[in-house]
Parts: structure tokens; sequence; C-alpha cells
């Protein structure tokens, strides 16, 4: 695997209020185009039109914003299928665990895998296997995209940076002062401080 982007995401990156503005979840108004843009600059790299890339969005969120952004993404890209562990009659989701291993039919079977703030919320024993689980799905030359909450100082609910770390071999990339946080988001949420957002971008070669 080739690491395309490691880093925390800062407050001068893309936003849109418009569109993912809950009044609550401060990073996902950075996420969800960060996501979206990523998509489209990688997808040139395969050269594939939108109506053919197979995208898994996992962990999909199942409600309120997070239909916002499944909407979207399924408006651009149409042969995309959104899992979680909790049931929903939307069309194209389904259920699924990321913290077990894929099925046959999901193995090397997307362009795009995406999981968008949520392995941080599972056991951080499990993060990297969780991690691997969803490489596991990506086809060769395509591309595991995930975000996540990374701290310095709140226990739970934040990536095992240094478990990620040793798996990747690399250090985050940290831009100090101007790492986004739930304080200079441009939706700030003071129930949150003290959390930044990271970002991790895979090519599978």
């Amino acid at each position: 695997m080739k690491i395309l982007e490691f880093r925390k995401l800062r407050y001068s990156d893309e936003h849109d209020l418009k569109s993912f503005n809950d009044g609550v979840c401060w990073s996902r108004i950075y996420e969800y185009p960060f996501v979206l843009k990523s998509i489209k600059k990688y997808n040139e790299w395969l050269n594939k039109k939108n109506q053919d890339v197979l995208i898994h969005n996992t962990s999909w969120g199942w409600q309120g914003v997070h239909v916002t952004f499944k909407d979207k993404l399924q408006e651009i890209y149409p042969r995309s299928l959104h899992s979680d562990i909790n049931p929903s009659n939307l069309p194209h989701t389904t259920v699924y665990d990321i913290t077990s291993e894929p099925s046959e039919e999901h193995n090397e079977h997307y362009d795009f895998v995406i999981n968008v703030s949520t392995v941080e919320e599972i056991n951080p024993f499990l993060h990297v296997a969780s991690i691997k689980n969803l490489l596991a799905q990506v086809k060769k030359d395509g591309f595991l995209i995930l975000t996540f909450d990374i701290s310095d100082t709140v226990y739970g609910g934040t990536i095992n940076l240094n478990a990620v770390e040793n798996f990747l071999e690399q250090k985050i990339e940290d831009f100090g002062e101007d790492n986004l946080d739930s304080d200079n988001s441009a939706l700030p949420n003071k129930d949150c401080r003290g959390l930044n957002c990271g970002i991790l971008i895979v090519e599978k070669e």
C-alpha cells in the first residue's frame, strides 16, 4: 500500500456549512467535503466515469446529516453502497460491522472504501484490525479514505494513534496552531474541546 495523505485537517481546509450543518458535528462540515473532493481527485487517476465507480461508504451513520452525505454521494456515484451496524430501510444500504472481516463478495471489490469518523468509536485494540478489514475491500489501484477524531488530552473516542502510526510506519503530519479543532471550526462545539480531526488516504498498489 502507498500512503498518499496522513495528516490532521486544518481550519483553513474547505468546509460546507450549507450542506452539512446540523448545529453539532463540528468536523463533518470539513470531513464530508474532503471525502467528496478526494474521491473526485483520485478517480481522475482511475479514469472512470462516475456511474462506473464502486464505492463502499462504511459506518455511514443512518440518520441526520449522514443521510445528506449519503444522498449526495449516491447522486454523484450511483453505484455506492452504504453500510452500518444499524439496519436502514433507505435504498442502497446494508448491514456490516467494520470489526468483522469482509465476506468474499466484498474482498477487493471497491474502487473506494470510505469511513468517516467511526474507527475511533470502537475498541482501541481493534482500530488497526478494522482498518485492515476496510483495506481488504479495496481493489488493486483503488483507495481507502478515512477520517477520525484525534487528541492528546481526551481519553476515549479518539483514534489509537500510536497503533495506527506503527501499522503505517509513518507519523501523522501536524500543523500546530493551524490544526482544525472544535474551537476554531466554522461550527464550534465546546463540548468536543481537545479534539482534532485526522485523515488517511491509502492507495492499494
